[in-house]
C-alpha cells in the first residue's frame, strides 16, 4: 500500500555567504564609518588653525584680525553649509532602498537650492567687508586687517558649499573616506600657500594676511 502524501522538499540551508542585512551597523561598522567623518570634521578646523599659527607670526594684531574675521566668516556661512548636509540624508535613504540611480540627483539639488545664494553672500563680503567690520566694531588696528582677511577669503565660501553637497554624497552611499582625502589635500595646498603668500616664499608675493586669505580659498575650492 502506497502513502497518497507527497514527500517534503527539503530546505537548503546555506552555510556561507553575506552576512544578513538585518545584522549589520554593529559597533564596528558604525566605528569604520565615523572615524573618517571625525577626522575630516578635524581637518576642517585644522585650515583655520594652521592661518592662524602663521599670521601669528606678524603680530598679534594680525592674529586677531584672521581668528575675527574667521569666525564672522562661518556665520555667514554656516546657513548654506548646514543646509547642504541634509543632502546625506536623501542618498542614503536611495542607497539603503536599492535605488542607486537616483542618489546622484541629490548633489545637484543641494547645488541648485543653497548654491545662488551662497554666491550671493560670498561676493557681498568681498565687496562689502569694510563697512561690515567697521559696523561690527573691532578696535582701529583690527579693522582694516580682519576686512582684508574676508574679503579675500570669501569667494573660496563658494567652493566650500558645493564641496559639502558633494561630500554628503558620498558619506550618504557609505564612503566616509573619500571626503577625507579630499580635506586633507585641502590642507595641505593650504599650509603651502600660507607658507609662501603670507611671507613671501616659495617664489610668491608677500602678502601678510591677505596671503591667508587667498590661501584658504584656493583650498576650499580645492
Amino acid at each position: 500500500m502506497t502513502s497518497s502524501a507527497e514527500p517534503t522538499p527539503a530546505v537548503a540551508i546555506p552555510t556561507s555567504g553575506a552576512e544578513p542585512r538585518a545584522a549589520l551597523g554593529g559597533v564596528r561598522e558604525v566605528s569604520r564609518l565615523a572615524y573618517p567623518v571625525v577626522l575630516t570634521q578635524i581637518s576642517i578646523t585644522l585650515t583655520q588653525l594652521v592661518d592662524s599659527a602663521m599670521v601669528g607670526r606678524l603680530g598679534a594684531t594680525e592674529l586677531a584680525a584672521v581668528g575675527f574675521g574667521g569666525i564672522w566668516m562661518w556665520t555667514a556661512m554656516c546657513f548654506f553649509i548646514g543646509t547642504a548636509t541634509a543632502v546625506q540624508t536623501f542618498v542614503s535613504q536611495h542607497h539603503g532602498a536599492g535605488e542607486e540611480r537616483d542618489c546622484g540627483g541629490w548633489s545637484w539639488q543641494g547645488l541648485y537650492a543653497v548654491l545662488p545664494m551662497a554666491v550671493v553672500v560670498a561676493f557681498a563680503l568681498l565687496f562689502g567687508a569694510e563697512p561690515l567690520m567697521r559696523w561690527l566694531g573691532p578696535s582701529e588696528e583690527l579693522q582694516p586687517l580682519a576686512s582684508v582677511y574676508v574679503s579675500t577669503r570669501a569667494l573660496g565660501a563658494i567652493g566650500l558649499t558645493a564641496a559639502t553637497c558633494f561630500g554628503a554624497f558620498f558619506r550618504g552611499i557609505g564612503d566616509t573616506r573619500t571626503p577625507l582625502y579630499a580635506m586633507v589635500l585641502a590642507n595641505v595646498v593650504n599650509a603651502v600657500l600660507d607658507y609662501g603668500l603670507i611671507f613671501g616664499r616659495l617664489g610668491l608675493p608677500q602678502w601678510g594676511v591677505a596671503g591667508a586669505g587667498v590661501a584658504t580659498a584656493i583650498a576650499e575650492w580645492i
